[in-house]
């Protein structure tokens, strides 16, 4: 009967520290999720580290913005050359531009949230896998 018990014991336990496990990896921030630029409301920009991991990641960001405004987006890195850029930029509607550089003023046709998408270019240049800042502005 000692036996049984201390094998339930044992049990219990290990179940324990597997579900412990599988929620801290649940809490994790997925990297590929779209991150939201908060805008200072007395600079009007936001400013956020972001990091390329190989030479397929890409990483969103979204920002609210206005009809009539004018967004400035400015990607930073600590070593030139550096082959990464602003891909995309999707609207509210779903309608996509791109590819850009490293920086962009782009006008804002319609009212909601946008996404810009960084990422390297597949047809130039060296891998980067490393830090960059992305600045963005409205104006």
């Amino acid at each position: 009967m000692k036996k049984l018990i201390v094998l339930l014991a044992a049990a219990a336990m290990c179940a324990c520290v597997q579900n412990a496990t599988k929620n801290q990896a649940a809490e994790l921030p997925d990297p590929a999720a779209p991150v939201a630029l908060e805008i200072n409301p007395e600079t009007l920009t936001a400013t956020f580290e972001g990091k390329l991991d190989s030479l397929t990641d890409a990483r969103t960001y979204t920002i609210e913005a206005r009809a009539g405004q004018k967004l400035c987006v400015e990607l930073t890195v600590a070593e030139e050359p550096a082959n990464v850029r602003i891909n995309q930029i999707i609207a509210p509607s779903g309608a996509a531009d791109g590819p850009f550089g490293k920086s962009i003023e782009y006008d804002i046709t319609e009212d909601g949230t946008w996404s810009i998408i960084v990422a390297e270019s597949l047809m130039v240049g060296e891998e980067y896998t490393g830090p960059f800042v992305i600045s963005a502005t409205l104006k």
